[in-house]
């Protein structure tokens, strides 16, 4: 064919006239785009075989616009319309609601239990840390770890609430957490180191096993950090967990800041001042326990109620 016979070595055709370097030279960059080709081949193959199929945790819901605006005016802080699902697989592993800061002092939770109707069961917190299916986590502030590409955070990593949703009693429909502010020699619901807390954050994250990465579930942000006077609030209502349909659960935020005067006395005791914010709490949100019962039953039951 032609003048000089060719060698066909995967594409172009080269003359065995070419010899000594040229030909070489040609080889040598045939035997790198392949390795390059055979290289991403494997590291693609190798991915789809070892990369997870990310669990969608939190599923957004929708609620009625009638729903949004009754409850906008009859409770001030619900935030029905930022509901989401936590996933089934949730049920079976030890979630952890994690406590984030940037400001001085210590946060501590306050998690509520509810029956059904609204009623107040138990309140979990330091002093009383666990009842079945939850444990409080009391840990030393510490900042959060930075990558190495990463610039140290200012934010503060704290106490954690640790779930076992498959593990609660049934009688337990229903729980809130709430948020306080303390320091050494300060009151355990203090306004003065609540107000210097530039923002605050609850996330959650599986506590062992595989790793999820951390979703945020609730902000708060100081509008004037250091300025009591502005903005007084010594208890944050952060969010309500409840059980949905079929065996979930539901997490709704809420943005609730409360002023419990009384609380804000270094004299008054942690317990006394849990049990205040346990009752004030109840009294808020009591009824809205009660229609987050009726929703899920009628979702349930597949029920279409008009008006």
């Amino acid at each position: 064919c032609g003048s000089y016979p060719y060698l066909q070595v995967l594409g172009p055709a080269l003359p065995l006239a070419m010899s000594g370097p040229v030909l070489d030279n040609a080889m040598q960059a045939c035997r790198s785009m392949l390795h390059g080709i055979l290289k991403v081949l494997r590291l693609r193959s190798s991915m789809e075989t070892t990369k997870a199929k990310p669990v969608r945790w939190l599923q957004p819901l929708t609620i009625s616009a009638d729903k949004r605006k009754h409850e906008e005016k009859m409770m001030r802080g619900s935030l029905p319309h930022r509901v989401v699902a936590l996933a089934a697989d949730a049920n079976e592993e030890e979630l952890a609601l994690n406590l984030h800061w940037v400001g001085p002092g210590q946060f501590r939770c306050v998690c509520m239990l509810y029956k059904e109707d609204g009623s107040l069961l138990q309140s979990i917190w330091e002093g009383e840390p666990k009842a079945p299916g939850i444990q409080y986590c009391r840990r030393d502030p510490d900042y959060e770890d930075a990558g190495e590409d990463e610039e140290v955070s200012e934010l503060l990593k704290g106490d954690a609430l640790l779930l076992r949703l498959q593990q609660l009693p049934a009688e337990v429909f229903a729980l809130s957490v709430a948020l306080v502010a303390t320091e050494v020699s300060m009151p355990w619901a203090s306004k003065e180191v609540m107000a210097k807390c530039q923002e605050l954050t609850l996330t959650l994250s599986r506590n062992q096993g595989r790793k999820l990465k951390e979703q945020r579930l609730w902000k708060y942000r100081q509008p004037q950090p250091g300025y009591s006077d502005v903005y007084e609030v010594n208890v944050q209502c952060s969010c309500c967990l409840y059980r949905g349909p079929r065996k979930t659960w539901r997490l709704e935020p809420m943005n609730m800041p409360l002023m419990l005067l009384h609380l804000n006395q270094v004299e008054v005791s942690s317990a006394f001042a849990v049990s205040e914010i346990a009752r004030h709490i109840t009294l808020k949100i009591g009824w809205m326990i009660q229609d987050r019962c009726w929703t899920t039953c009628t979702e349930e039951r597949g029920l279409h109620v008009s008006g």
